[in-house]
């Protein structure tokens, strides 16, 4: 590209020939072909050095970074755009090509500022925030990179995010179709987890039976004893029976865990 900047001389653009090159360009939906506002940001500020250059007759490359100011005015740029295309009767309205307010403009007290973008006047959320069309693909960009620079922070904190520069209308309804498309985000924010329904209880918990009909039994140990003289020390274990019915407990000492044990305990 810098050869071909330095071997052929170019021609001068006039002002109105870069305007209408711009506006064929946004006019084309490129907007939907990007999944990120980040991206589409730098891919229009290298566009719109493209063009400088044309018009200014640079025949030399200065950098190929794309600087801070650059994707500021790329930013404004598809803001205008958006704006113009959603609400033009306000963009009359401002410009005092109509003397008769719309009702967007009496409701927010809209106006136009030194970038020639709609704000918002009156007690809202952030000092003068810009208007945006909530269905437009730019909005879309917009609540997924506030979505991204809040890491699964839910409805609310995305939106008190995008409410300081931003005024979005049925922004939550906006951001809660951004949410379910995330994976992470839908279980995050999704419903509580229910407590299933317990199972009925068996026959001998309401039935009146008497004590020790339906038992548990289990082993606990184990233990040493001495024996009478308080000499020798054996080993021994505690058999628990439970009753299921009337939570009784009877334990046995047993000494040791042989099967010839249990019938002798179970007695």
């Amino acid at each position: 590209m810098t050869r071909h900047l330095r071997q052929r001389k170019m021609c001068t653009l006039p002002t109105q020939v870069l305007s209408a090159v711009t506006e064929l360009a946004l006019s084309l939906k490129i907007v939907n072909k990007y999944s990120s506002q980040r991206k589409l940001q730098c891919i229009t500020a290298w566009v719109l050095r493209f063009l400088h250059y044309l018009v200014n007759q640079v025949d030399k490359i200065q950098d190929d970074i794309i600087r801070t100011s650059e994707i500021t005015n790329a930013n404004k740029l598809w803001i205008e755009y958006t704006q113009k295309s959603h609400y033009p009767r306000e963009f009359q309205s401002l410009s005092k090509e109509s003397n008769t307010p719309t009702t967007l403009v009496r409701q927010l007290k809209v106006f136009l500022d030194q970038d020639n973008i709609v704000r918002c006047g009156g007690h809202l959320y952030a000092k003068f925030p810009i208007l945006l069309p909530p269905k437009h693909a730019y909005t879309g960009l917009v609540n997924l990179d506030a979505y991204h620079r809040t890491p699964h922070s839910g409805v609310q904190g995305t939106v008190t995010l995008l409410c300081q520069m931003f005024w979005i209308a049925r922004i939550r309804v906006s951001m809660k179709s951004v949410i379910w498309n995330c994976f992470t985000g839908k279980r995050l924010s999704g419903p509580a987890y229910k407590q299933p329904i317990r199972a009925p209880l068996p026959d001998f918990h309401v039935l009146k039976t008497p004590p020790f009909t339906m038992i548990g039994n289990d082993l606990k140990g184990e233990l040493y004893t001495k024996s009478e003289t308080g000499q020798a020390e054996r080993k021994c274990y505690i058999w628990l029976f439970t009753c299921a019915n009337t939570c009784a407990i009877h334990q046995k000492l047993v000494k040791d865990l042989s099967v010839a044990t249990f019938p002798r305990a179970f007695r």
